[in-house]
C-alpha cells in the first residue's frame, strides 16, 4: 500500500525527464516509474547529476525486491514520442545492460507505425527491450483513455492510491514526430485528500490540444502539476488552441523544461504570455527565463519577473552579468502523502561511486552553479 509518492522534474537541460518513486509505509520503494528520459548530453554536469539520480533510485528499487546491491531495476518506463531530447538519458543508464545488472519491468510507447523511426530512437527502443521482457514491451493505444462519460477506461500502472495513464496519444497529421506524443497523466488518491494530479504532455501539437480540450473529464477536475507542453514551444500549436487547452485542464502549477540559450528558443514569449494567464496558483514573485521573442533564429533571452507559479528549470539571477544571464539548474520534487503535500530540499549525492567514475567530480560538486529545491505551490490544497 502507497504510503507516499515523490515526483521529481529533473533538471536536464534542452529536454524531459519525471521520475516518480512510490514508498510503503515503511519507507521501501515498492515503485519506479519513468516518465520520458531525455536532455543535453552526458558530458554536462547538471546532466550527470539526474543520471545519477535515476541510477541510485534503480538502485534502492532493486534492493527493494530482494535483488543484489550491484543490480538496477526501474519498473515502468514510457517515453511519449520518439524526439532525443526525450529519451538521450536512459540510453546512458543502459549501458549497464551488457553487465545484466539493469532490468526494466515495462516499457510503453507510442505508436511506430504513424511515424518513421528515427536511428537515436531505434538504438533507444532496442536498449530497452533488451532488458525488458518481450510481453511487457506495449504500445499506448489510440485517443483518449477517458471515455464518453469521463470514465477513465485505461491505465499503465495502477493501486488503490496511485494511477499512471495517459490522456491522449497517437494523434496523426501534421508534424507527426510531435503529433503522435502521448500525454501522460498522474493521479494519487490519498484517503481524506483531493485527488492530485500531474501531467507530463510530451510535445503536443495544435491537433492534440484541441482534442483534449474536447474530452469529457470528470467533474472537478484539474491538474496541480503540469510540465510545461514542448518546453514552452508556440511553433507546433496556435495561440487559441494552447489558451484552452489550458483552460480545459484548469492548471494550477507549471514547470517548464529547457535549456539555457537553447537553439529552438523555448520557452517563447508567447507561450510564457499565455501560461502566466493561466496559471491558477500565486506564489512570491520572481524570475523566470524565457525567450523575449518568438523566434527561433531571432531568439533573444532574458527575464520575465512573474507571481504565478510558473517556474523554469533554468533560474536565471536577476542582475545581467556582461551582458549574459547568469543561473542555475533547479530539480522541482513534490513529495505527496496522507499528510499532505510536503516541502523538501534534495541535497547533491556525492559521485564517487558513480558507474561513470568521472574523476573530476570532487571538483565539480564543490564548484557546480546548480541546486536542487521544492517548491511549495501545491501545499495550498492540504
Amino acid at each position: 500500500m502507497a504510503a507516499k509518492v515523490k515526483v521529481t522534474m529533473l533538471a536536464v537541460g534542452q529536454g524531459m525527464s519525471n521520475l516518480i518513486e512510490v514508498y510503503d509505509a515503511n519507507g521501501k520503494m515498492e515503485q519506479l516509474m519513468l516518465v520520458d528520459c531525455g536532455g543535453d548530453g552526458a558530458q554536462y554536469p547538471h546532466v550527470r547529476d539526474c543520471i545519477w539520480r535515476i541510477f541510485l533510485a534503480m538502485k534502492k528499487r532493486a534492493m527493494a525486491m530482494g535483488k543484489s546491491s550491484e543490480h538496477r531495476h526501474i519498473d515502468l518506463v514510457v517515453l511519449s514520442h520518439q524526439d532525443k531530447d526525450h529519451h538521450s538519458i536512459i540510453k546512458e543508464i543502459l549501458k549497464q545492460q551488457s553487465k545484466g545488472t539493469v532490468s526494466v519491468g515495462e516499457y510503453w510507447k507510442f505508436d511506430e507505425w504513424y511515424c518513421r523511426p528515427r536511428r537515436s530512437y531505434i538504438e533507444c527502443r532496442d536498449a530497452i527491450k533488451a532488458v525488458t521482457e518481450a510481453d511487457n514491451v506495449c504500445t499506448l493505444p489510440d485517443g483518449s483513455a477517458y471515455g464518453e462519460d469521463g470514465t477513465l477506461l485505461w491505465h499503465l500502472y495502477a493501486s488503490d492510491e496511485v494511477c499512471l495513464t495517459y490522456l491522449y496519444a497517437n494523434a496523426r497529421g501534421g508534424d507527426s514526430n510531435n503529433t503522435v506524443s502521448a500525454v501522460i497523466q498522474l493521479e494519487l488518491r490519498f484517503p481524506g485528500k483531493p485527488i492530485y494530479r500531474f501531467l507530463f504532455p510530451g510535445d503536443p501539437t495544435t491537433q492534440t490540444m484541441n482534442l483534449i480540450s474536447g474530452l469529457t473529464l470528470p467533474k472537478g477536475y484539474e491538474i496541480d502539476y503540469m510540465s510545461a507542453p514542448h518546453h514552452g514551444s508556440i511553433i507546433t500549436c496556435d495561440r487559441n488552441s494552447l489558451d484552452a487547452f489550458l483552460a480545459k485542464l484548469q492548471v494550477r502549477e507549471m514547470v517548464v523544461s529547457a535549456g539555457e540559450n537553447n537553439g529552438y528558443g523555448h520557452p517563447h514569449k508567447t507561450f510564457m504570455e499565455i501560461a502566466e494567464s493561466k496559471i491558477r496558483s500565486k506564489c512570491e514573485a520572481h524570475s523566470c527565463y524565457y525567450n523575449t521573442t518568438d523566434g527561433r533564429d531571432d531568439r533573444k533571452y532574458g527575464i520575465k519577473k512573474t507571481a504565478k507559479s510558473l517556474y523554469t528549470t533554468f533560474v536565471p539571477e536577476i542582475q545581467y552579468i556582461g551582458g549574459a544571464i547568469k543561473g542555475a539548474y533547479e530539480h522541482y520534487i513534490y513529495e505527496m502523502s496522507a499528510k499532505g503535500m510536503e516541502e523538501s530540499t534534495a541535497s547533491i549525492e556525492k559521485h564517487a561511486g558513480t558507474p561513470y567514475n568521472l574523476a573530476e567530480h570532487n571538483v565539480q560538486e564543490q564548484s557546480r552553479p546548480w541546486r536542487a529545491v521544492a517548491k511549495p505551490g501545491l501545499a495550498e490544497r492540504r
